[in-house]
C-alpha cells in the first residue's frame, strides 16, 4: 500500500469516528457512506 493511500485511509477513520461521535444511531448509515 502506498503511504498516501495509508494517509487517506487513516484520515477516513478519523472522519468516521468523529461522525459516530456527534450523530445519533439513526444517522449512522449517512457516516458510512463517507
Amino acid at each position: 500500500m502506498k503511504p498516501v493511500q495509508r494517509g487517506l485511509k487513516h484520515d477516513k477513520a478519523k472522519i468516521l469516528s468523529l461522525c459516530e461521535k456527534y450523530i445519533s444511531f439513526a444517522e449512522h448509515h449517512s457516516c458510512s457512506k463517507l
